[in-house]
């Protein structure tokens, strides 16, 4: 945690930019693969930072989390000259690799900005106009006007950057896709999804499902969009998929209703749910057979089990725990909405393979058990339509805190872990954690990450209960 952290204020403060006047969005094309903003107003408040007139100050719990070993990322956060109102970074992908983009920001005050290149012992040169700052890395700064860029300067940065400008002004930024990367949000993100299954299929990551497959059958693309806000204990998102024009792409898949008698499994010590209806006319047979590279029969096999599950969740948390691998220190349920009939056939299954396997079950009409499995309590029951695998059940546990309300047409996933539980008080966590991620329809799903049981801002807590572990 101590290095994701660093790291993150460290690349955020590098970024430093601002949508100002617009200017900045003559640097993008519409034809890159990805595009980045962060608002670093509100990502430097959250985080208990000051903005001053000579630059940022860190907060103290910060500074202990660097402790003297980066003095560059304290010299990064005071960056002095430069609006802080947006970061805009362009990453792209080449016959299916991730290379170099660049990062986009406006110039407030040059004196200023000038004063903190020269501090930091930044001299630089003229070439082909522009103003170029070689850093210590691969990368330069290179100041046009009102504007400077971070770019890689393998091949040239100038060059670069006017080949950024030139594609800039053939293809320029949608306004759906500024909206998006505007300073309203903390952070945003835009995936062009197509540049996603390219880097998928030649990088061993698996051949992906076509959108076609997953229902979609549109001729303007596809675009992953991410938008966010931080403000408080609270992280709050939406994602969705875009066609070109910047429209909600529908998807033509039919979904089983949503099994909520699945959630009455859960209990009390459940910290995590997720809990997902599961599509009528996906050929899963084709999927399985494309993504993982079996052959025909073994993907129908499969194929034919995934059809028979209407609805899937999966929920879990601690019972007591004193390490990680302690097999009787949590709880955990999965349960499926199987089509009729289909609950009893797999637990007979498994009956014959637990037999041959030499498995000392516990046996009855509809549940199979075995106890003391490597400190585990195992059981797997048909109950009705409903097939349920529970790992140490409790026997004295309450009714689960998650509603099935809360999950909507087509489910998703709920975190509830209390301040004083036995996750936090396991690792020493002072707060406690709330997340949610539920899908609103087939193309848009909203997120949330909250703090609890705690005052002031998520990111100050998250810092302070890094530097204290220092």
């Amino acid at each position: 945690m101590l290095k994701a952290s660093v790291a993150i204020l460290t690349a955020v403060g590098l970024y430093a930019c601002s949508s100002g006047d617009g200017g900045v969005y003559d640097y993008l094309s519409s034809d890159k693969a990805m595009y980045f903003s962060v608002n670093l107003n509100d990502v430097y408040d959250n985080a208990g930072f000051k903005v001053t007139s000579e630059g940022m100050e860190p907060s103290e719990a910060f500074k202990k989390l660097i402790d003297g070993k980066d003095e560059k990322a304290l010299a990064v956060l005071n960056m002095r000259g430069i609006n802080l109102d947006n970061v805009l970074i362009i990453n792209d992908i080449e016959n299916g690799n991730p290379v170099p983009g660049a990062v986009v920001f406006s110039i407030d005050d040059k004196e200023k900005f000038n004063s903190y290149l020269q501090d930091n012992g930044l001299t630089g040169n003229k070439d082909n106009g522009f103003d170029v700052y070689e850093l210590d890395n691969d990368a330069s700064i290179v100041v046009d006007g009102d504007y400077g860029l971070i770019v890689n300067r393998d091949g040239g940065a100038p060059e670069k950057v006017t080949a950024l400008k030139d594609a800039a002004k053939k293809s320029p930024l949608k306004s759906w896709q500024k909206d998006a990367l505007s300073k309203d949000h903390t952070l945003s993100m835009i995936m062009n999804i197509k540049d996603l299954y390219e880097m998928s299929s030649k990088n061993s990551l698996g051949e992906m499902p076509s959108l076609s497959q997953l229902g979609y059958s549109g001729d303007k693309g596809a675009y992953g969009v991410f938008t966010s806000s931080l403000s408080g204990l609270k992280w709050e998102g939406e994602s969705s998929v875009c066609d070109a024009d910047g429209e909600k792409v529908k998807f033509d898949i039919e979904y089983y209703p949503l099994a909520k008698s699945l959630l009455d499994y859960t209990n009390s010590k459940d910290c995590a749910v997720v809990f997902s209806a599961m599509p009528k006319n996906l050929d899963y047979t084709d999927i399985i057979k494309q993504v993982g590279g079996l052959d025909e029969a073994v993907s129908r096999q499969i194929g034919t089990v995934l059809s028979s599950i209407h609805s899937v969740m999966l929920a879990g948390g601690p019972l007591d725990i004193t390490s990680y691998n302690q097999g009787d220190g949590w709880c955990a349920v999965l349960a499926l909405n199987l089509a009729s009939g289909s609950a009893q056939e797999y637990l007979n299954m498994a009956k014959v393979f637990a037999s041959q396997a030499g498995v000392p079950l516990q046996k009855s009409e509809n549940e199979i058990s075995v106890s003391g499995l490597y400190g585990m309590n195992i059981s797997l029951k048909a109950d009705g339509d409903n097939l349920v695998l529970a790992l140490n059940p409790p026997t004295d546990a309450k009714d689960s805190a998650f509603n099935a309300a809360d999950f909507g047409k087509f489910g998703g996933m709920m975190l509830d872990i209390p301040a004083n539980s036995p996750s936090t008080t396991f690792l020493s966590i002072p707060f406690g954690i709330k997340g949610r991620m539920v899908a609103e329809d087939k193309a848009k799903v909203k997120c949330c990450l909250e703090l609890t049981d705690t005052k002031g801002k998520l990111l100050e807590n998250i810092i302070e209960f890094a530097a204290s572990k220092q």
